[in-house]
């Protein structure tokens, strides 16, 4: 079997994206923002999001997975996903830097959600 080590990184790195997402930001960042006053309906498009990159996560893994077996069958899937994780991966440093919150910074104390206007 012929072994296609960049898209065995990319599977690598989007399952160590899938455990910080799931692991770490359910419990430090779904959970106080659930728990926060915001109303109802944003909490639930907030809940829907999260989800939604759950699933977009996995689909890499897979994608990047079945790419690193030497499965070049479905080049466009491959190609797909590479610019979706890259485009993926650029608006996260973009959001980044327009906050003043560093992506680097797990947990939920540096704003206290429950202290943040309805507006935000």
């Amino acid at each position: 079997m012929i072994v296609n080590y960049g898209f065995a990184a990319a599977a690598a790195l989007s399952v160590l994206g899938f455990a910080i997402h799931v692991f770490a930001g359910g419990k430090r960042i779904v959970r106080p923002l659930m728990a926060s006053g915001l109303p109802q309906g944003a909490k639930d498009l907030l809940y829907l999001t999260w989800h939604v990159t759950t699933l977009l996560v996995v689909s890499f893994v897979v994608v990047f997975a079945y790419g690193a077996c030497g499965c070049t069958g479905y080049r466009p899937a491959l190609w797909y996903a590479t610019a979706m994780a890259g485009a993926c991966s650029l608006l996260c440093a973009v959001v980044s830097l327009r906050s003043d919150r560093k992506s680097t910074r797990l947990n939920s104390s540096h704003t206290d959600i429950s202290r943040m206007p309805s507006s935000a």
